[in-house]
Parts: structure tokens; sequence; C-alpha cells
């Protein structure tokens, strides 16, 4: 056989995508982090899935903003439920207005410190956030 034959590929070289990137692609295509969690940096911070040993106490995590729904409330101040995050599963944490105020611009795949309380309502726990500040 000759080689010269065989037409040999031209290979371009192209940048790597961020590691922000790749994070968004595997939770979009696989529903999980195949890597590392954005979040699981930081050691010295309460888990998601504690949250039993922590009930009804303050808490401060590091948590990914995975969906944040704002709402209304009857005075028509603005609250928000966001869905967060961290490489131990997920939990909604509760926004009140006053709390809401301080950072009322907040987006998908944002990196948040929060201070806040495990909370149960009905059979559903959740976060209630006094403090929350971007990491």
């Amino acid at each position: 056989m000759n080689d010269e034959s065989i037409e040999k590929p031209l290979l371009e070289d192209k940048e790597e995508y961020s590691d922000e990137e790749l994070r968004e692609f595997e939770n979009t295509y696989y529903g999980l982090y195949i890597g590392n969690h954005p979040s699981s940096v930081y050691k010295n911070v309460i888990k998601i899935k504690d949250y039993n040993k922590y009930l009804f106490k303050n808490v401060k995590m590091v948590l990914l903003v995975e969906k944040v729904t704002k709402i209304k409330t009857k005075n028509n101040e603005e609250m928000a439920f966001i869905l967060v995050s961290d490489e131990t599963g997920n939990m909604e944490a509760t926004l009140f207005p006053d709390v809401f105020k301080t950072i009322n611009d907040l987006k998908n795949n944002e990196l948040i410190e929060i201070d806040g309380k495990f909370s149960k309502r009905f059979d559903k726990y959740q976060i209630i956030v006094n403090n929350i500040k971007r990491k």
C-alpha cells in the first residue's frame, strides 16, 4: 500500500472550553456534574445532605444557583425562591423581600454564600435565607 495515496487530515488547534462551560454542558446533557461541583472547593461549610442535623439552626453554606423564581408579595414587594445545589444535592431556598433587595439580580450558575436556617414546611425541606452574597 502506498502512503502517498492517503491524504493526511488537517488538524486545527482550538481553545479548550472553560471550566464553567464544561460544568454547564455536563449539567445540561447529563443532568449532573461529572467533574467537581463548583461549590466543592469550599470545605468548612454545611452541605445540603446535612439538613437533618441542622434543622431550625443557623447555617453557613456555599451553593450554586440553579433556577431563580421571582414573585410579588401581597404588599407588592419582590421576593424569590431559588433552587440551589452543592455536590450533595439540591434544595429550594427562600429569599424574603428584605434579603432579596440586597441581591435582586441573581443569575443561574452563580455561586453564592448564604447564612440561613434549614426549615420544614409541610413535608418539604427548604432554606430560609437571612443573608446572601456572591462568591
